[in-house]
């Protein structure tokens, strides 16, 4: 069949029509996956893009930590060596501090120093030792605390201060600023004082130190001076014959001998606190009898002076006297005489020696310190 012109025109404009369709179609249908692509392809360069910058990012952060690691690294070991360090520095400190606390070796040193320093220590109290801890280390150790009371010349306060301060035993201790005191000059009438104290002080050494026979023999010294005689004249013993012969004639032998054995009794064995009671009696004993056989004026040719001070001491009352009044006169006449034979014991070159030293001391100026000292207790 043949096609006609318009029909093949028809064809081909249906034909052209139809293909530009199909053609449209697929230009759309391109164009979109195009456009779908470029989506696809800007999104995927800015993920990349994105991804790129983390990469950045992380790598900055690892050199960062990397770094970081190396730093703390590097603490770890100054950590390491300061605590090596810090471990030896405390052994040495260790080292140094006492290995416990010695309190007498404090003592003795602190005494020796002042001695040297020609001081005289007029105090020294050590204080109970406490206990401290430093740090979580568990470093303990002791705290012995010296109050110290010096005097001396004020230079010679401060060469002790110096040696405390250098001496070695003192090297983990304190010193306290020194109190220095400097007293006034004593007034005489201080002096005067002193001076009576220190006699009474030494007479009463004397008598302490006094050994029985010594006593007896202030006693008898005591007696004979009671009855006038010469102290290298008769003893007691020959005085005491003298008074037998006398009593003999008196009142008879038997008496005599009983009176005068007593007496030579407590001479012979030492008895001191008998004798004046042995010797006042007999004699009290012997005037008061007198004295009540109206013999009274026998009373002086018996006991010489010492019979006047008795006479007088009685007064107007001498005929009616008592025995006992007679002793107790005599008594206190032995006491007072022996009391002066002891204080003559006490020579006023030994007073002033002492005195000078007591003036000396008490005008010295005088320091207070504190001496505090720590020492390694350990574990």
């Amino acid at each position: 069949m043949k096609l006609t012109r318009s029909a093949f025109v028809s064809v081909f404009i249906v034909l052209v029509l139809v293909a530009a369709i199909v053609l449209g179609f697929l230009y759309k249908s391109a164009n979109d996956s195009h456009k779908l692509a470029q989506s696809n392809l800007n999104a995927e360069r800015l993920s990349l893009t994105a991804l790129n910058k983390q990469k950045t990012d992380l790598a900055g952060q690892i050199a960062q930590a990397t770094a970081d690691v190396a730093a703390w690294n590097g603490k770890i070991t100054l950590l390491q060596t300061a605590l090596g360090q810090a471990g030896l520095s405390l052994k040495l400190t260790q080292s140094k501090f006492p290995a416990s606390a010695q309190t007498i070796e404090y003592n003795e040193t602190l005494m020796g120093l002042a001695r040297s320093s020609n001081l005289t220590m007029q105090l020294l109290v050590a204080a109970e030792p406490t206990s401290g801890q430093l740090g979580s280390a568990g470093f303990k150790f002791y705290i012995n605390v010296f109050t110290i009371d010096v005097s001396g010349k004020v230079s010679d306060i401060l060469d002790f201060v110096d040696k405390v301060v250098t001496n070695g035993i003192f090297k983990t201790g304190t010193l306290t600023p020194v109190k220095l005191d400097i007293p006034q000059p004593l007034s005489q009438a201080v002096k005067d004082q002193m001076r009576a104290d220190i006699r009474a002080e030494l007479v009463a050494q004397a008598n302490a130190n006094l050994t029985a026979v010594q006593r007896v023999v202030i006693i008898e010294k005591a007696i004979l001076s009671l009855l006038e005689e010469p102290s290298a004249g008769p003893t007691v013993a020959e005085m005491t014959q003298k008074i037998k012969d006398i009593i003999t004639v008196e009142f008879g032998a038997n008496i005599a001998n009983s009176l005068a054995l007593d007496i030579a009794l407590a001479i012979e064995q030492n008895e001191a606190d008998n004798l004046i009671r042995i010797v006042a009696d007999i004699y009290g004993n012997y005037i008061g009898q007198l004295i009540a056989e109206g013999r009274s004026d026998l009373i002086i040719n018996f006991l010489g002076k010492f019979g006047e001070d008795i006479t007088d001491a009685l007064g107007e009352q001498v005929s009616s006297a008592l025995p006992g009044q007679v002793v107790e006169i005599i008594t206190k006449k032995l006491q007072a005489l022996v009391a002066k034979q002891i204080e003559a014991l006490v020579t006023d070159d030994s007073v002033n020696s002492r005195l000078a030293t007591a003036v000396t001391v008490a005008e010295m100026p005088a320091a207070q310190l504190t001496v505090t000292v720590y020492s390694y207790k350990g574990d």
